[in-house]
Protein backbone atom coordinates (compact mmCIF):
# COMPACT_ATOMS: atom_id res chain seq x y z
CA UNK A 1 0.00 0.00 0.00
CA UNK A 2 1.36 3.55 -1.06
CA UNK A 3 -1.39 5.74 0.96
CA UNK A 4 -1.57 7.51 -2.20
CA UNK A 5 -5.29 8.68 -3.00
CA UNK A 6 -6.88 5.84 -5.32
CA UNK A 7 -4.75 2.51 -5.49
CA UNK A 8 -6.12 -0.96 -5.74
CA UNK A 9 -5.65 -4.49 -4.25
CA UNK A 10 -6.01 -6.48 -6.89
CA UNK A 11 -6.22 -10.20 -7.18
CA UNK A 12 -7.61 -11.14 -3.72
CA UNK A 13 -10.53 -13.30 -2.73
CA UNK A 14 -13.32 -12.42 -0.90
CA UNK A 15 -13.17 -14.40 2.82
CA UNK A 16 -16.80 -13.46 3.48
CA UNK A 17 -18.13 -15.08 0.04
CA UNK A 18 -15.59 -17.99 -0.24
CA UNK A 19 -17.18 -19.37 -3.21
CA UNK A 20 -16.53 -16.43 -5.44
CA UNK A 21 -13.23 -15.71 -8.02
CA UNK A 22 -10.59 -13.56 -7.26
CA UNK A 23 -11.43 -9.57 -7.34
CA UNK A 24 -10.37 -6.01 -7.60
CA UNK A 25 -10.78 -3.58 -4.69
CA UNK A 26 -10.49 -0.17 -5.24
CA UNK A 27 -9.88 1.95 -2.87
CA UNK A 28 -10.63 6.25 -2.64
CA UNK A 29 -9.14 7.43 -0.15
CA UNK A 30 -10.80 6.44 2.87
CA UNK A 31 -13.53 4.57 1.40
CA UNK A 32 -13.98 1.44 -1.10
CA UNK A 33 -15.10 2.67 -4.39
CA UNK A 34 -15.36 -0.60 -6.49
CA UNK A 35 -15.04 -4.16 -6.01
CA UNK A 36 -15.05 -6.15 -9.34
CA UNK A 37 -13.55 -9.42 -10.60
CA UNK A 38 -9.91 -9.96 -11.45
CA UNK A 39 -8.23 -12.15 -13.64
CA UNK A 40 -5.18 -12.22 -11.02
CA UNK A 41 -5.10 -14.41 -8.21
CA UNK A 42 -2.03 -13.49 -5.94
CA UNK A 43 -3.66 -16.34 -2.86
CA UNK A 44 -5.14 -13.59 -0.33
CA UNK A 45 -7.38 -13.01 1.27
CA UNK A 46 -9.52 -10.21 2.00
CA UNK A 47 -11.90 -9.72 4.77
CA UNK A 48 -12.87 -6.46 6.80
CA UNK A 49 -11.23 -5.29 9.45
CA UNK A 50 -11.64 -6.50 12.69
CA UNK A 51 -13.40 -5.05 15.36
CA UNK A 52 -12.34 -6.60 19.10
CA UNK A 53 -15.30 -5.03 21.37
CA UNK A 54 -12.95 -6.10 24.50
CA UNK A 55 -10.10 -4.64 24.89
CA UNK A 56 -9.33 -4.10 28.64
CA UNK A 57 -5.19 -3.27 27.43
CA UNK A 58 -2.05 -4.18 25.38
CA UNK A 59 1.83 -3.71 24.99
CA UNK A 60 1.59 -2.96 28.84
CA UNK A 61 -1.01 -0.28 29.11
CA UNK A 62 -4.26 -0.90 31.28
CA UNK A 63 -7.10 1.08 30.02
CA UNK A 64 -8.94 1.25 33.06
CA UNK A 65 -5.90 2.78 35.04
CA UNK A 66 -4.22 4.72 32.19
CA UNK A 67 -6.64 6.16 29.73
CA UNK A 68 -4.75 8.82 28.67
CA UNK A 69 -2.52 5.93 27.37
CA UNK A 70 -5.39 4.81 24.92
CA UNK A 71 -3.29 6.09 21.21
CA UNK A 72 -0.62 3.72 22.39
CA UNK A 73 -3.23 0.40 22.47
CA UNK A 74 -5.23 2.17 19.21
CA UNK A 75 -1.34 1.68 17.63
CA UNK A 76 -0.87 -1.20 18.96
CA UNK A 77 -3.63 -2.99 17.57
CA UNK A 78 -3.54 -3.29 13.53
CA UNK A 79 -0.66 -5.88 13.66
CA UNK A 80 -3.32 -7.71 15.13
CA UNK A 81 -5.99 -7.22 12.35
CA UNK A 82 -8.35 -4.70 14.51
CA UNK A 83 -9.21 -1.82 12.92
CA UNK A 84 -11.52 -0.45 15.69
CA UNK A 85 -12.00 -1.51 19.06
CA UNK A 86 -14.04 -0.43 22.21
CA UNK A 87 -11.95 0.45 24.98
CA UNK A 88 -12.79 -1.51 27.67
CA UNK A 89 -12.57 -0.39 31.75
CA UNK A 90 -13.06 -3.21 34.22
CA UNK A 91 -15.24 -2.73 37.36
CA UNK A 92 -13.25 0.34 39.20
CA UNK A 93 -14.23 3.48 41.61
CA UNK A 94 -16.67 5.85 40.07
CA UNK A 95 -13.66 8.32 40.15
CA UNK A 96 -11.88 6.11 37.89
CA UNK A 97 -14.81 5.36 36.01
CA UNK A 98 -15.46 8.88 35.08
CA UNK A 99 -12.03 9.79 34.73
CA UNK A 100 -12.15 7.48 31.85
CA UNK A 101 -15.18 8.34 30.17
CA UNK A 102 -13.83 12.34 30.25
CA UNK A 103 -9.95 11.09 28.96
CA UNK A 104 -10.81 9.21 26.08
CA UNK A 105 -13.84 10.38 24.12
CA UNK A 106 -14.75 8.15 21.10
CA UNK A 107 -13.56 10.72 18.28
CA UNK A 108 -9.45 10.42 20.12
CA UNK A 109 -6.86 10.88 17.89
CA UNK A 110 -4.90 7.44 17.84
CA UNK A 111 -2.78 8.56 14.95
CA UNK A 112 -3.63 6.03 12.20
CA UNK A 113 -4.47 3.36 15.20
CA UNK A 114 -7.26 1.32 15.64
CA UNK A 115 -10.53 3.64 15.68
CA UNK A 116 -11.77 3.72 19.19
CA UNK A 117 -16.00 3.50 19.06
CA UNK A 118 -16.45 4.11 22.47
CA UNK A 119 -16.06 2.97 25.87
CA UNK A 120 -16.91 -0.76 26.93
CA UNK A 121 -17.96 -0.47 30.61
CA UNK A 122 -17.33 -4.15 32.40
CA UNK A 123 -19.08 -3.47 35.70
CA UNK A 124 -19.01 -2.10 38.40
CA UNK A 125 -22.65 -3.61 38.32
CA UNK A 126 -22.05 -7.25 38.53
CA UNK A 127 -23.37 -10.31 40.65
CA UNK A 128 -20.72 -10.80 43.54
CA UNK A 129 -21.07 -14.32 42.90
CA UNK A 130 -19.38 -13.90 39.55
CA UNK A 131 -16.93 -11.46 40.57
CA UNK A 132 -14.02 -13.49 37.86
CA UNK A 133 -10.93 -11.37 38.06
CA UNK A 134 -12.41 -8.04 38.82
CA UNK A 135 -12.27 -6.25 42.26
CA UNK A 136 -14.49 -7.16 44.70
CA UNK A 137 -14.29 -4.12 46.70
CA UNK A 138 -15.53 -1.90 43.66
CA UNK A 139 -18.70 -4.10 43.03
CA UNK A 140 -21.40 -1.96 43.76
CA UNK A 141 -25.54 -2.67 43.28
CA UNK A 142 -27.03 -0.97 40.05
CA UNK A 143 -27.65 2.80 40.39
CA UNK A 144 -29.23 4.77 38.37
CA UNK A 145 -27.59 7.85 39.58
CA UNK A 146 -23.95 6.91 38.87
CA UNK A 147 -25.08 5.88 35.44
CA UNK A 148 -26.54 9.39 35.15
CA UNK A 149 -23.06 10.87 35.48
CA UNK A 150 -21.45 8.54 32.82
CA UNK A 151 -24.55 9.73 30.37
CA UNK A 152 -23.98 13.32 31.28
CA UNK A 153 -20.11 13.51 30.36
CA UNK A 154 -17.89 13.98 27.52
CA UNK A 155 -18.42 10.85 26.25
CA UNK A 156 -21.05 8.24 27.38
CA UNK A 157 -20.26 4.32 26.93
CA UNK A 158 -20.75 2.70 23.88
CA UNK A 159 -21.14 -0.80 25.73
CA UNK A 160 -22.05 -1.96 29.21
CA UNK A 161 -21.72 -5.11 30.57
CA UNK A 162 -24.28 -5.69 34.05
CA UNK A 163 -26.07 -8.37 36.05
CA UNK A 164 -29.40 -8.20 34.86
CA UNK A 165 -30.93 -10.40 38.30
CA UNK A 166 -29.34 -7.50 40.12
CA UNK A 167 -32.12 -5.41 42.51
CA UNK A 168 -32.08 -1.90 40.38
CA UNK A 169 -30.39 -3.56 37.03
CA UNK A 170 -34.07 -2.56 35.28
CA UNK A 171 -33.59 0.53 36.10
CA UNK A 172 -30.05 1.00 34.45
CA UNK A 173 -30.92 -0.88 31.65
CA UNK A 174 -33.83 1.52 30.99
CA UNK A 175 -31.44 4.85 31.03
CA UNK A 176 -28.86 2.86 29.04
CA UNK A 177 -31.06 1.56 26.14
CA UNK A 178 -33.33 4.98 26.08
CA UNK A 179 -29.66 6.55 25.53
CA UNK A 180 -28.82 4.62 23.02
CA UNK A 181 -25.70 2.72 25.00
CA UNK A 182 -25.65 -1.11 24.16
CA UNK A 183 -26.40 -3.18 27.04
CA UNK A 184 -24.84 -6.71 27.51
CA UNK A 185 -25.57 -9.49 30.34
CA UNK A 186 -23.10 -10.49 31.73
CA UNK A 187 -20.32 -11.12 35.59
CA UNK A 188 -24.24 -12.83 36.23
CA UNK A 189 -25.88 -15.60 37.79
CA UNK A 190 -29.23 -15.30 35.54
CA UNK A 191 -31.67 -17.86 34.58
CA UNK A 192 -32.94 -17.75 31.30
CA UNK A 193 -36.12 -16.33 32.37
CA UNK A 194 -34.25 -13.27 33.41
CA UNK A 195 -32.35 -12.94 30.65
CA UNK A 196 -35.05 -13.17 28.52
CA UNK A 197 -36.87 -10.15 30.37
CA UNK A 198 -33.75 -8.48 30.09
CA UNK A 199 -33.64 -8.80 26.25
CA UNK A 200 -37.30 -7.43 26.16
CA UNK A 201 -35.80 -4.34 28.14
CA UNK A 202 -33.31 -3.86 25.31
CA UNK A 203 -30.21 -5.88 26.33
CA UNK A 204 -28.46 -7.50 23.12
CA UNK A 205 -25.64 -9.03 24.05
CA UNK A 206 -24.24 -11.56 26.70
CA UNK A 207 -20.49 -10.62 27.53
CA UNK A 208 -17.73 -13.72 27.05
CA UNK A 209 -20.39 -16.76 26.94
CA UNK A 210 -19.37 -19.51 29.51
CA UNK A 211 -17.19 -17.37 31.75
CA UNK A 212 -18.01 -15.78 34.93
CA UNK A 213 -21.76 -17.18 34.17
CA UNK A 214 -23.76 -20.08 36.11
CA UNK A 215 -23.64 -23.25 33.35
CA UNK A 216 -25.67 -25.31 31.49
CA UNK A 217 -27.94 -28.04 32.91
CA UNK A 218 -30.80 -30.02 31.85
CA UNK A 219 -33.32 -28.61 33.94
CA UNK A 220 -31.64 -25.33 34.33
CA UNK A 221 -30.58 -23.56 31.27
CA UNK A 222 -29.34 -20.65 32.97
CA UNK A 223 -27.76 -17.69 30.66
CA UNK A 224 -25.72 -19.90 29.23
CA UNK A 225 -28.61 -22.05 27.53
CA UNK A 226 -30.85 -19.01 26.97
CA UNK A 227 -28.10 -17.11 25.00
CA UNK A 228 -28.03 -20.40 22.88
CA UNK A 229 -31.79 -20.69 22.63
CA UNK A 230 -32.79 -19.15 19.02
CA UNK A 231 -35.81 -17.27 20.63
CA UNK A 232 -33.62 -14.89 22.28
CA UNK A 233 -32.48 -12.81 19.21
CA UNK A 234 -29.10 -11.47 20.90
CA UNK A 235 -25.59 -11.92 20.52
CA UNK A 236 -23.22 -13.25 22.76
CA UNK A 237 -19.22 -12.76 22.31
CA UNK A 238 -17.00 -15.47 22.91
CA UNK A 239 -12.94 -15.48 23.86
CA UNK A 240 -11.34 -18.14 21.15
CA UNK A 241 -7.62 -18.26 23.00
CA UNK A 242 -8.46 -22.12 23.69
CA UNK A 243 -8.40 -21.31 27.83
CA UNK A 244 -11.74 -19.55 28.31
CA UNK A 245 -13.75 -21.84 26.34
CA UNK A 246 -12.58 -25.42 25.76
CA UNK A 247 -12.07 -25.88 21.64
CA UNK A 248 -15.30 -28.84 21.77
CA UNK A 249 -17.47 -25.78 24.02
CA UNK A 250 -16.33 -23.43 21.50
CA UNK A 251 -17.33 -25.26 18.55
CA UNK A 252 -20.97 -26.18 20.07
CA UNK A 253 -21.36 -21.94 20.91
CA UNK A 254 -20.82 -21.38 17.57
CA UNK A 255 -22.92 -23.33 15.58
CA UNK A 256 -25.81 -22.89 18.19
CA UNK A 257 -24.99 -19.03 17.89
CA UNK A 258 -24.64 -18.98 13.87
CA UNK A 259 -24.42 -15.01 13.05
CA UNK A 260 -25.27 -14.24 16.71
CA UNK A 261 -21.74 -15.18 17.45
CA UNK A 262 -19.32 -12.19 18.38
CA UNK A 263 -15.74 -13.38 18.70
CA UNK A 264 -13.67 -10.70 20.93
CA UNK A 265 -9.93 -11.20 22.78
CA UNK A 266 -10.68 -9.71 26.33
CA UNK A 267 -6.86 -8.86 25.72
CA UNK A 268 -5.15 -7.14 28.65
CA UNK A 269 -2.10 -4.85 29.14
CA UNK A 270 0.44 -7.76 29.03
CA UNK A 271 -0.70 -8.72 25.19
CA UNK A 272 1.78 -8.12 22.99
CA UNK A 273 4.88 -8.53 26.17
CA UNK A 274 5.99 -11.61 27.94
CA UNK A 275 5.63 -13.72 31.15
CA UNK A 276 5.70 -11.60 33.92
CA UNK A 277 3.93 -9.56 36.70
CA UNK A 278 1.16 -7.25 35.38
CA UNK A 279 -1.75 -5.52 36.56
CA UNK A 280 -5.80 -5.40 35.07
CA UNK A 281 -7.52 -2.94 36.84
CA UNK A 282 -6.06 -2.73 40.53
CA UNK A 283 -5.53 -6.20 40.47
CA UNK A 284 -1.85 -8.19 40.01
CA UNK A 285 -1.69 -10.53 37.41
CA UNK A 286 1.04 -12.96 37.03
CA UNK A 287 1.65 -14.55 33.34
CA UNK A 288 3.26 -17.82 32.82
CA UNK A 289 3.32 -19.05 29.43
CA UNK A 290 1.05 -17.15 28.22
CA UNK A 291 -1.59 -17.47 30.94
CA UNK A 292 -2.62 -14.61 33.30
CA UNK A 293 -4.25 -15.35 36.13
CA UNK A 294 -4.81 -13.17 39.49
CA UNK A 295 -2.64 -14.42 42.49
CA UNK A 296 -5.45 -16.80 43.40
CA UNK A 297 -5.44 -18.53 40.23
CA UNK A 298 -8.12 -16.89 38.73
CA UNK A 299 -7.94 -16.29 34.90
CA UNK A 300 -7.79 -12.69 34.09
CA UNK A 301 -8.01 -12.37 30.60
CA UNK A 302 -6.21 -13.14 27.67
CA UNK A 303 -3.02 -12.24 26.31
CA UNK A 304 -3.75 -13.69 22.78
CA UNK A 305 -4.96 -10.53 20.78
CA UNK A 306 -7.82 -11.12 18.08
CA UNK A 307 -6.06 -11.70 14.73
CA UNK A 308 -3.65 -14.56 16.61
CA UNK A 309 -7.15 -16.38 18.01
CA UNK A 310 -9.06 -16.34 15.14
CA UNK A 311 -5.98 -17.96 13.16
CA UNK A 312 -5.72 -20.29 15.76
CA UNK A 313 -9.47 -21.30 16.24
CA UNK A 314 -9.43 -22.07 12.34
CA UNK A 315 -6.10 -24.11 12.77
CA UNK A 316 -7.89 -26.39 15.40
CA UNK A 317 -10.91 -27.17 13.80
CA UNK A 318 -13.14 -24.88 16.08
CA UNK A 319 -14.68 -22.94 13.07
CA UNK A 320 -14.36 -21.97 9.21
CA UNK A 321 -12.46 -18.84 8.57
CA UNK A 322 -15.52 -17.34 7.03
CA UNK A 323 -17.20 -17.91 10.17
CA UNK A 324 -14.11 -16.38 12.32
CA UNK A 325 -14.07 -13.66 10.00
CA UNK A 326 -17.92 -12.57 10.06
CA UNK A 327 -17.98 -12.93 13.94
CA UNK A 328 -15.19 -10.16 13.94
CA UNK A 329 -16.19 -8.49 11.81
CA UNK A 330 -20.15 -8.39 10.17
CA UNK A 331 -21.80 -9.32 13.87
CA UNK A 332 -19.82 -6.66 16.10
CA UNK A 333 -20.57 -4.08 13.58
CA UNK A 334 -24.47 -4.84 13.34
CA UNK A 335 -24.22 -5.16 17.45
CA UNK A 336 -23.28 -1.36 17.33
CA UNK A 337 -25.28 -0.31 14.74
CA UNK A 338 -21.89 0.75 12.51
CA UNK A 339 -23.30 0.22 9.14
CA UNK A 340 -19.90 1.43 7.32
CA UNK A 341 -17.61 -1.21 8.92
CA UNK A 342 -17.51 -5.44 8.86
CA UNK A 343 -18.41 -4.97 5.29
CA UNK A 344 -16.36 -4.90 2.02
CA UNK A 345 -18.79 -3.12 -0.27
CA UNK A 346 -18.54 0.05 -2.14
CA UNK A 347 -19.14 2.65 0.10
CA UNK A 348 -18.22 1.30 3.13
CA UNK A 349 -14.78 2.55 4.77
CA UNK A 350 -11.44 0.86 3.79
CA UNK A 351 -10.60 -0.86 6.42
CA UNK A 352 -9.26 -3.97 5.22
CA UNK A 353 -7.13 -7.08 6.41
CA UNK A 354 -5.24 -9.61 4.45
CA UNK A 355 -4.85 -12.82 5.35
CA UNK A 356 -3.70 -16.43 3.72
CA UNK A 357 -5.36 -19.37 3.65
CA UNK A 358 -5.27 -20.33 7.41
CA UNK A 359 -6.37 -16.77 8.56
CA UNK A 360 -2.80 -15.67 9.61
CA UNK A 361 -2.34 -11.82 8.75
CA UNK A 362 -0.59 -10.89 6.19
CA UNK A 363 -1.45 -6.43 5.88
CA UNK A 364 -4.01 -4.18 7.96
CA UNK A 365 -5.01 -1.67 6.28
CA UNK A 366 -6.73 1.33 8.28
CA UNK A 367 -8.95 4.23 6.53
CA UNK A 368 -7.18 2.96 2.69
CA UNK A 369 -3.55 3.34 4.03
CA UNK A 370 -1.15 0.22 5.20
CA UNK A 371 -0.88 -0.04 9.52
CA UNK A 372 1.42 -2.75 9.26
CA UNK A 373 2.09 -6.56 8.38
CA UNK A 374 1.16 -9.30 10.66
Amino acid sequence: MTGSVEVALDGVRLALDPGAGPCRIVLDGDRIAEVRPSTVDRGLLAAPGYIDLQVNGAVGVDLATETERLDEVARALPRFGVTAFAPTAITCSPEATRRALAAAPPDADTSGGATPLGWHLEGPFLSPARVGAHSLRHIRPPDAAEVETWLDGRAAPRLVTIAPELAGAAEVIDALVSSGVVVAAGHSDATAEELATAGRRGVTLVTHLGNATGGLAARDPGIVGAALDPHWTGFASLILDGLHLHDVTARTFLAALGDRAVVVSDCIAATGLGDGDHHLGDRRVVVRDGVARTTDGVLAGSTMPLGVAIHRAVAAGVCSLRAAVAAATVAPARLLGEAERGRIVPGARADIVLLDDTGRLVETIIAGRSAGAG
